[in-house]
C-alpha cells in the first residue's frame, strides 16, 4: 500500500471506519495528522498527511482491497434461507451422526404455511432418517437408523406462520427413558419415546423423502454431544447469536458468510471434515430470527 513514503516518525495509528462518500468528508474535517481511515464503502484506506485546522486534511489514498469475509467469524445474522415446500431442499454429504455420547440438533424456522403433516427441518433423501415438526398436532418426530420413529410432544403453544421459532432436540446419550427431549423457544416440550436414539444418517436440509419444508429455515447446527446446558445462550432470548464458544460439530449460518446464499452455504462447524450445503431451488431472504 506504498504508505512507507510517508516518515513513521510522523504518525500514530487511530483507526476509524466508514462506509459511505459523508463518513470520508467527515473524516478530512477532523482528521488529526497520522489517523487511518478505511471506506467499507470503496474498500480504500486513507491516512491523514495533515491535521485538518482549518481547512480539510490531505489525505493519502491506497488502491482499493479485495476482501473475503472470514467463515469463522461472527458478525450479524443477516440472511436466512426460503423454501417453497415444494421442491425445495439443501443437500450435503450424506452422514452418520452418533448419538452414543449424545446428540443436540438446532434450528431457527419460520413456517409460511401450517400443513397437517411432518415438515422436516433436516432429513434424508431416502428417508431413512430425519427430525422434523408437525404443525397440525404439534408434535416433533426423530427417525434414526434403526427404522424406528419416535415422537415427543404435544407442544402448548400454538403454531403460526411468519413467526420465527427456535426449535432443538437434545439426546443426552444416557439410553434410558427420557433420554431425547425436544424443545421450542428454550422451553421443554417433551421427552421422546423410547431410551434414546441410536445413530442417524442425513444429506439434507428442508427435506426428507418426498416432504419438504414450507418457509425460511436460519442457523442449523449439530453437536454429537449433550449441549442442554447451553440451551438459553443458543436460543439468547429469541435472538439467534453467535455459536462460536459452543464449537458446534457442523454449523450452517444460511447464506450470512456469502452475503446471501444463491448457490452454496459454507459449513463453519468445526467437523474434520465440513458438510458445505449444495442449495437446490432454495432462495435467500433477508428475514432473520
Amino acid at each position: 500500500m506504498a504508505l512507507n513514503k510517508l516518515h513513521k516518525k510522523d504518525f500514530t495509528i487511530a483507526v476509524k471506519t466508514g462506509g459511505n462518500q459523508n463518513d470520508q468528508l467527515k473524516f478530512k474535517k477532523e482528521a488529526s495528522k497520522g489517523e487511518l481511515f478505511f471506506n467499507t464503502y470503496d474498500k480504500k484506506l486513507y491516512c491523514a498527511t495533515t491535521d485538518a485546522g482549518s481547512s480539510d486534511a490531505i489525505l493519502y489514498e491506497t488502491s482499493a482491497f479485495s476482501l473475503t469475509p472470514d467463515p469463522n467469524s461472527w458478525s450479524s445474522n443477516a440472511h436466512s434461507l426460503s423454501f417453497d415446500g415444494v421442491t425445495d431442499y439443501c443437500s450435503f454429504t450424506q452422514t452418520t451422526f452418533s448419538a452414543s455420547s449424545g446428540l443436540t440438533l438446532s434450528a431457527w424456522v419460520n413456517f409460511s404455511s401450517l400443513p397437517s403433516d411432518q415438515e422436516p427441518i433436516i432429513g434424508e433423501d431416502g428417508n431413512t432418517g430425519f427430525w422434523s415438526f408437525n404443525p397440525s398436532n404439534k408434535y416433533f418426530y426423530f427417525k434414526d437408523s434403526t427404522g424406528s420413529q419416535y415422537f415427543a410432544g404435544a407442544w402448548s403453544g400454538t403454531p403460526a406462520i411468519n413467526t420465527w421459532y427456535h426449535f432443538m432436540v437434545i439426546d443426552s446419550g444416557a439410553g434410558i427413558s427420557g433420554s431425547a427431549k425436544a424443545y421450542i423457544d428454550g422451553a421443554f416440550v417433551g421427552n421422546f419415546n423410547g431410551t434414546g436414539f441410536a445413530s442417524v444418517a442425513l444429506d439434507s436440509i428442508a427435506r426428507a423423502g418426498g416432504r419438504y419444508f414450507p418457509g425460511l429455515i436460519d442457523e442449523v447446527a449439530i453437536w454429537e454431544s449433550d449441549q442442554t446446558a447451553n440451551i438459553s445462550t443458543i436460543y439468547n432470548s429469541g435472538s439467534a447469536d453467535d455459536l462460536t464458544s459452543l464449537s458446534p460439530l457442523h454449523w450452517w449460518r444460511m447464506g450470512d458468510f456469502e452475503g446471501g446464499a444463491t448457490s452454496t452455504v459454507k459449513d463453519q462447524g468445526g467437523a474434520g471434515t465440513t458438510l458445505d450445503l449444495s442449495i437446490n431451488g432454495a432462495t435467500a431472504s433477508t428475514d432473520t430470527p
